[in-house]
């Protein structure tokens, strides 16, 4: 089953860069599957988005432990989408964010990488895990604007 899988592979994950060739490597897995069921391009943007919201409710399931969970939550990257694309303009104004942008913005692998770095050096600053900007810019999507 896939999700007896997925547990294995994450648990086995303790740093950024492990981590992030895993989401990178199951987004374009996610994105194949897409094109193969739907007939239709899913985008990497989207897919990642995707996998990461998954990720991100991975992290309450009961069967982890703590320490697992902690871990876990320290390396979640941020699911990108309007709200948390958007919520960047003001801290990285060089990367030209329009105010519409979605996750149909990020176009491929750098640009992700680009955007959950900049949100990865802003919450190191904050002393907190990177997703926790999701819910910042979840809580401030009406002020981003």
């Amino acid at each position: 089953m896939r999700i007896q899988k997925t547990e294995k592979e994450l648990i086995h994950i303790t740093n950024k860069s492990d981590y992030a060739n895993y989401v990178h490597k199951e987004t374009l897995s996610l994105c194949k599957e897409w094109q193969k069921s739907m007939c239709s391009d899913m985008g990497y943007g989207r897919g990642a988005k995707l996998f990461n919201l998954v990720l991100k409710k991975f992290a309450c399931w009961k069967e982890l432990t703590e320490t697992q969970k902690n871990t876990l939550i320290s390396l979640q990257h941020v699911p990108l989408d309007k709200y948390t694309i958007v919520g960047l303009r003001l801290v990285a104004p060089d990367l030209s964010i329009p105010k519409n942008a979605t996750m149909s913005y990020i176009k491929g692998r750098e640009d992700y990488k680009e955007f959950q770095n900049i949100i990865s050096k802003i919450a190191e600053k904050a002393g907190v895990p990177a997703i926790y900007y999701d819910i910042l810019a979840w809580d401030r999507k009406d002020t981003n604007r």
